[in-house]
């Protein structure tokens, strides 16, 4: 770690470990997660939903395209570049990059929230890769937030 980095106090300890790790987990089922959806899309073919059996009522909604694109390949490109980040923490300490990932875990939790509520309320069908991609945004945020924190305090983790 460069000793500018100003996110971290020079004597706290960084928080390279399980948190760093989840975040590239969760980001990398996410790119599997949003690529199978993308690939879907894409293909024409419908999508293997046998847990909530609505998934392509969901994407196929008038909800699930921003700018003529499926809301999927924003989510492919989320967890692309968040994986990047955590590697970048990770093999560079660069431990500012996880404020980023927090900063862009959080947009990715506010628009889910909205996606969640479209599914819940509006169009009353439920979509289980969307669930997930919401859940794994939120693993994401969450980790980011610990890291930071326990960065920012010295804890280790």
């Amino acid at each position: 770690m460069n000793e500018s980095d100003s996110s971290f106090p020079n004597n706290a300890k960084r928080p390279i470990g399980w948190i760093v790790y989840l975040i590239l987990i969760a980001s990398f089922i996410g790119f599997l997660d949003a690529g199978y959806l993308t690939y879907s899309f894409y293909s024409g073919q419908a999508l293997k939903c046998t847990i909530l059996a609505s998934c392509n009522v969901v994407t196929s909604s008038s909800y699930s395209k921003v700018l003529g694109l499926p809301l999927s390949v924003y989510g492919a490109v989320f967890y692309l570049t968040v994986f990047g980040l955590a590697l970048i923490v990770l093999d560079r300490s660069r431990f500012s990059f996880l404020t980023l990932i927090f900063y862009l875990a959080a947009g990715a939790v506010l628009v889910s929230l909205y996606l969640v509520y479209l599914q819940a309320f509006v169009l009353k069908a439920w979509c289980f890769y969307c669930v997930v991609s919401a859940a794994l945004s939120a693993v994401i945020f969450i980790s980011a937030w610990l890291g930071m924190r326990k960065g920012l305090t010295g804890a280790t983790v």
